[in-house]
């Protein structure tokens, strides 16, 4: 799991680089082209190594109704936030609020109700440790890609750098994060989840409130080395948190546990970058503070949480 997270992790990093390589050499198109042979290459490599053996002689069918439900209504929420940010009327941003809340209590009764496994089974709450690591990842999604959509445009309005110098905050996280993660996983297995969890993040904590006060006066050197740091403290979050399923719950729940960790990461990536886009168009160049203040807190929440995940194996 901390090879997996690594990966997870470090990719979004890379992504930006490639990206602003392409963009800022006309070939913008190819940011969408290159998803063809990436496609190709998992179609591939899926055939190859995937097992197909099935574990169950009669898989659960798709929670379409649940789909149809809760991807809507989170989406009816970002674009809340998002218009609110732009200005639009009051009307429309109220309608919208409304119809996200009324699909997503839909799809609460239904997780509640349904006799199938739904895309996302919120009775796994009712497990102390599960809910620990679902609300961890939570904060991961939120912290790493709020940063992904920040640091280059700090780069670029406060030390004046442009092209893929805007990546280079970025890549003093991605160092951090690949120090890190590649021992989490396996000290994870020696001391357990919590420790880990809850140390990373108040070191994530202390580093992005350390930020939030200074990053006027900082010089670009000392904050590559504060975003060293914060990396080697966030590294240790996620893949304990993840792995600490396996712990937590049945084997015949595994797979609804890995499902869900990885859809809340995904939608509290999407709300930071939402969010962090609607502070910085409001907020100005004085908002960085703001913006590193909210990651921090965001931190110190997971460090709480983290508490509530397994210790020694």
């Amino acid at each position: 799991m901390g090879r997996f997270s690594l990966i997870i992790n470090i990719a979004p990093v890379v992504g930006p680089l490639v990206g602003t390589l392409l963009a800022d050499n006309g070939l913008w198109r190819a940011i969408f082209l290159i998803n063809l042979p990436l496609g190709v290459l998992i179609v591939l490599a899926a055939l190859r190594w995937v097992p197909a053996t099935r574990t169950l002689d009669k898989p659960p069918a798709p929670d379409f109704v649940g789909m149809s439900l809760l991807s809507p209504g989170f989406v009816f929420l970002l674009l809340t936030i998002n218009r609110w940010g732009a200005g639009a009327d009051a009307a429309l941003v109220v309608a919208l609020a409304v119809i996200g809340v009324l699909l997503l209590t839909a799809y609460t009764v239904h997780a509640l109700r349904t006799a199938k496994a739904p895309v996302l089974d919120l009775r796994l709450l009712r497990i102390r440790a599960f809910a620990a690591a679902l609300l961890t990842m939570c904060a991961v999604g939120f912290i790493m890609f709020s940063q992904l959509s920040v640091l280059p445009m700090l780069a670029e309005e406060v030390f004046g750098l442009h092209g893929i110098g805007r990546g280079i905050i970025t890549s003093a996280l991605g160092l951090g994060l690949l120090i890190s993660m590649v021992n989490a996983g396996r000290l994870s297995d020696k001391v357990g989840p919590r420790p880990l969890v809850v140390t990373g993040s108040l070191v994530t904590a202390v580093g992005l409130g350390t930020v939030s006060l200074v990053w006027e006066s900082l010089p670009l050197a000392a904050l590559l080395a504060f975003y060293v740091v914060i990396g080697l403290g966030f590294g240790s979050v996620a893949a304990p948190s993840f792995a600490s399923v396996y712990r937590t719950l049945a084997p015949e729940s595994a797979a609804q546990g890995t499902t869900a960790l990885f859809i809340v990461v995904q939608l509290f990536a999407s709300i930071g970058v939402t969010v962090m886009g609607l502070l910085l168009d409001r907020g100005g160049a004085d908002i960085y503070g703001t913006v590193f203040l909210i990651l921090a807190v965001t931190a110190l929440v997971a460090a709480l949480v983290g508490t509530r995940l397994p210790g020694r194996p």
